[in-house]
C-alpha cells in the first residue's frame, strides 16, 4: 500500500515540467534550514551533512528545463542549500561552528562511501527482485568513490572560501547588508567550487573523460546558475532564520 503511493507520487511528479518538482524540493529545503534553526545548531549542522549526502546521488540524474536545452544535473538545488545553511551558521553560531559544519559533513560523506561500499560488495541472494537490486546498488553508489574524493577536494575549498569571505564582508559592511555578503560570498564560491568538482569528477577521475565543452555546459554552468540562483531566492530564508534564532535565544 506504502509502495503504491509513492509509486503513484512519484509518477504523478513525472508528468509534470521539471520545474515543478524542483519548486518543491527548493521549498523542501528552505523548509527544512527554518525548521533546524528552530531546533538549534546540531540541527543544521546535521542538516549540512545529510544533503552533502543527497547531493552526491543526485548529481548522477539529469533533468532538462524549458529556459536551457542542455542536460542539468538535479544535485544543484540540494547541495546549493547547504551554503545557505552555512550562512546561517555562520551569522549566528560563528566561525568555528561553520568550520565543525565542514568537518562533520566531511565525516559524514566518508563514512556514507565506505558503509555503502560495504553493502554493494555484499552477495547477493536468489530473492526475487534482488538482482535488479544489486545493479541499482552498483549503478549508484560505485561511481560515488570518485564523487567523494572530488567533492571533499572541492567543498573544502568552496566552503571554506565562502566562510572567509562571507565573514571578512560582513565585518567590512559592519554587520549590515547580510544579504549582500551572502550571495557575493556565495558567488565566489560557486564559481571555484563546481570548477573543481566538475574537473575532478568528470575528466581526471572519470573511467571516460567527459568533453569539456559538455562538462561546461552540463554541470558547471548551471551548477553556478543555480547556486546563485537558490542564494539569492534563499536570501529570506536566511533573515528568517535569523529572526527565528534569536528569539529561540530570548526565551531560553
Amino acid at each position: 500500500m506504502i509502495d503504491e503511493i509513492f509509486i503513484h507520487f512519484v509518477n504523478f511528479l513525472t508528468q509534470l515540467a521539471p520545474e515543478a518538482p524542483s519548486l518543491l524540493l527548493v521549498i523542501l529545503c528552505f523548509g527544512s534550514i527554518i525548521f533546524a534553526s528552530k531546533i538549534g545548531l546540531e540541527a543544521l549542522l546535521v542538516y549540512n551533512a545529510i544533503c552533502i549526502i543527497i547531493g552526491n546521488i543526485q548529481v548522477l540524474k539529469l533533468t532538462e528545463y524549458w529556459l536551457y536545452s542542455n542536460p542539468v544535473s538535479v544535485g544543484n538545488i540540494v547541495f546549493s542549500s547547504t551554503f545557505i545553511a552555512t550562512t546561517v551558521i555562520i551569522h549566528n553560531y560563528g566561525m568555528e561552528a561553520a568550520k565543525k559544519s565542514i568537518k562533520l559533513s566531511f565525516l559524514a560523506q566518508i563514512f556514507f562511501v565506505i558503509a555503502m561500499a560495504f553493502s554493494t560488495g555484499h552477495k547477493i541472494t536468489g530473492f526475487e527482485g534482488q538482482q535488479e537490486v544489486g545493479k541499482a546498488f552498483k549503478i549508484l553508489f560505485i561511481p560515488q568513490m570518485r564523487f567523494i574524493i572530488a567533492s571533499l577536494i572541492s567543498f573544502a575549498i568552496g566552503q571554506y572560501l565562502n566562510v572567509f569571505a562571507f565573514s571578512i564582508l560582513k565585518q567590512k559592511l559592519n554587520n549590515q547588508y547580510v544579504w549582500l555578503a551572502q550571495n557575493t560570498a556565495n558567488a565566489i564560491a560557486a564559481v571555484v567550487d563546481n570548477l573543481v568538482f566538475s574537473g575532478l569528477a568528470w575528466i581526471i577521475f572519470a573511467p571516460k573523460a567527459m568533453a569539456t565543452k559538455d562538462m561546461l555546459l552540463t554541470y558547471v554552468l548551471p551548477g553556478i546558475f543555480f547556486r546563485m540562483l537558490i542564494n539569492f531566492v534563499g536570501t529570506p530564508v536566511v533573515y528568517k532564520s535569523f529572526n527565528v534564532i534569536n528569539k529561540n535565544k530570548k526565551t531560553n
